[in-house]
C-alpha cells in the first residue's frame, strides 16, 4: 500500500542539536497504523493534532526540512531514498549508512549500485555502538533512529580500521550464510522518518547518490 509519514525527526550531525521531532499528520485515511513498528496509534496521533504538535500534512513535514537545507547541505540517514521518497524530495549530496557499510563489506562488487545485502540501523548500532536501539514494545522512535544513524557514521569516520575488521566480519558471515556461495540477490541534516508501512530489518540491494569522499574530507 502507499506509504505515508506520520512522525519526522531531523537532527544537526556535527552538533547532535534536535532540529525537527514532530508527528505529521497523514494525507487521507490511514487502514493500518502498524504501530508494532512505527510505535504511532490513532490515539497519539489525534492527541498531537488536537495540541498543534503535528505538522499539518507531509508537505509541511517538507518544507521544515527544507528550512535547514540547501544544495549544499548533505542529507544523512539510513536507507535515507525511504525517507526522500516518502517526503518528496530530491536530493543529490547524501550519505547513506546502508550503503557505506555495504560497499565496506562489498568492496570491488561488479554492481555498485546494488549490493546483495544492506545491514539494517538496529545491527549496525549494536555492532559499531554496543548500543541497542529500537527495542521497545511499543515500536521504532523517529529520533532514536536519526541519533544512532548520525552516531553510526562518526564511529565509521573515526575509526576506520574497525569499520574494516566489520567488513570482514560481515563478508565472513554473508558467505557463511550460504547467500554468497549461492549467488543470492534480491531486486530491490540526519532525517528518519516513520511511515504506515513495515520494512525489514535486512534488505537486499539499493541504489543511490553517495559523495563520501567530499563529505568524509571535509569532517575530517
Amino acid at each position: 500500500g502507499l506509504q505515508r509519514v506520520a512522525y519526522l525527526a531531523v537532527v544537526d550531525f556535527l552538533t547532535g542539536e534536535v532540529l525537527i521531532n514532530q508527528y505529521v499528520k497523514p494525507s487521507g485515511r490511514v487502514t493500518h497504523w502498524n504501530s508494532r513498528i512505527t510505535g504511532i496509534t490513532l490515539k497519539d496521533m489525534n492527541a498531537a493534532v488536537r495540541s498543534g504538535a503535528a505538522f499539518r500534512d507531509w508537505q509541511a513535514a517538507r518544507e521544515a526540512v527544507w528550512d535547514y537545507v540547501d544544495s549544499d547541505t548533505v542529507l544523512i540517514g539510513q536507507t535515507l531514498h525511504n525517507d526522500l521518497h516518502a517526503l518528496g524530495m530530491v536530493h543529490f549530496r547524501v550519505v547513506d549508512t546502508a550503503l557505506l557499510t555495504a560497499e565496506a563489506v562489498f568492496s570491488g562488487w561488479e554492481d555498485s549500485t546494488r549490493y546483495p545485502r544492506l545491514w539494517s540501523l538496529k545491527k549496525l548500532a549494536w555492532a559499531m555502538l554496543g548500543r541497542q536501539i529500537q527495542a521497545r514494545s511499543a515500536g521504532h522512535s523517529a529520533l532514536e533512529d536519526a541519533l544512532a544513524t548520525r552516531d553510526v557514521l562518526i564511529h565509521c569516520l573515526e575509526n576506520p580500521v574497525e569499520l574494516r575488521k566489520w567488513a570482514c566480519e560481515g563478508r565472513r558471515e554473508y558467505w557463511d550464510s550460504g547467500d554468497g556461495r549461492l549467488g543470492m540477490t534480491s531486486a530491490v541534516p540526519i532525517v528518519a522518518g516513520d511511515g504506515l508501512e513495515d520494512k525489514s530489518e535486512d534488505s537486499s540491494s539499493s541504489s543511490g547518490s553517495r559523495l563520501w569522499s567530499d563529505f568524509s574530507e571535509d569532517y575530517l
